[in-house]
């Protein structure tokens, strides 16, 4: 049996499914499966996966589209390997990234449930725009951080770890209620029962296209909402303010691109639930939402300036 099952789950990317399973058959450590969960995809999903010929490679497909939850949930039901990890259709993995994080496992305790990383943030079509990603320095010796966990205190995205198969009978699947965000919700039920080890290297690649479930911002703001009613009795009153105030960010967000897409009457309506969502984590904890709010706004304000020199350049590269 293989020592770990790779799960990909996919809809309509046809177009990109491939670089990220060559990602995976890119590995230097090779003891693993691939299980490509297709979750209903109408364009030729099928053909382009069915184009590798490698044993390692297993295709299961829903016949209807079921949410990308139930579609690592269906992957996990179909592994094999002592542990999972997770890529993304659209991302891709650096070639030690296994070997690294197996390397880690081999080593630590049976408390040690989800070796993670950093990664790097790919932004645009053109590919240009790269950010680092830093995920939180969580180590064994911080013990079990459930309470970091509830305030997105670990920063911990599913396709940058490897999970032990034992945190999923623990702790259970992914939510399929909640997405996205369903990575984040599961990663703060394992974080009651196991400890976790950052790697603080990138060694996957997130590529953040128009149209991806992360760029859905109202999407965003609804899974928030469903976190907070499923965790209410356990968040602190600061985790609730900032909960808010990342509502109050998406909205207002979503409420521009439904202005632009010439849509007035749904981006009122997303902009008077941000100003709610901004009230409530003002009344809720004052001093650490505004913090909040002050940073979000300093930095989209640095992106939208990065943007304009990034379109200023390209129009001079153009005119010589």
């Amino acid at each position: 049996m293989p020592h770990v099952t790779v799960v990909i789950p996919t809809y309509n990317r046809a177009d990109l499914v491939q670089r990220s399973v060559q990602s995976v058959l890119n590995q230097t450590y090779r003891d693993f499966e691939i299980v490509v969960v297709d979750d209903g995809s109408t364009d030729a999903t099928r053909e382009a996966v069915t184009q590798f010929c490698d044993a390692r490679l297993r295709y299961v497909r829903h016949e209807a589209n079921r949410g990308v939850a139930a579609a690592r949930n269906t992957g996990i039901e179909a592994a094999r390997g002592e542990c999972v990890a997770f890529n993304d259709s659209d991302d891709e993995w650096m070639p030690h990234k296994l070997e690294r994080q197996m390397g880690v496992l081999s080593t630590v305790d049976e408390r040690v449930g989800v070796v993670y990383s950093d990664m790097w943030r790919v932004h645009g079509s053109d590919g240009r725009r790269r950010k680092y990603y830093r995920a939180q320095h969580i180590m064994p010796a911080d013990g079990v951080v459930h309470e970091r966990a509830l305030g997105f205190g670990i920063g911990c995205y599913v396709q940058t770890a490897v999970i032990r198969r034992e945190c999923f009978e623990k702790a259970g699947m992914f939510d399929e209620g909640i997405a996205p965000l369903e990575d984040t919700e599961f990663i703060m039920r394992v974080s009651r029962h196991y400890h976790f080890y950052h790697i603080a290297e990138p060694l996957v690649t997130q590529f953040m296209l128009a149209g991806s479930l992360s760029q859905d911002t109202e999407a965003l703001a609804r899974s928030t909402r469903r976190l907070i009613d499923k965790y209410r009795h356990e968040l602190p009153r600061k985790t609730v303010a900032l909960y808010h105030a990342n509502m109050a960010e998406q909205l207002i967000v979503s409420s521009w691109r439904k202005l632009a897409g010439g849509r007035p009457a749904a981006s009122g309506r997303d902009f008077s639930k941000a100003c709610w969502c901004g009230l409530v984590a003002l009344r809720t904890d004052c001093a650490e939402a505004g913090r909040l709010l002050a940073r979000r706004l300093f930095a989209a304000f640095q992106e939208a300036r990065e943007r304009l020199r990034h379109a200023v350049g390209v129009d001079s590269a153009g005119g010589h």
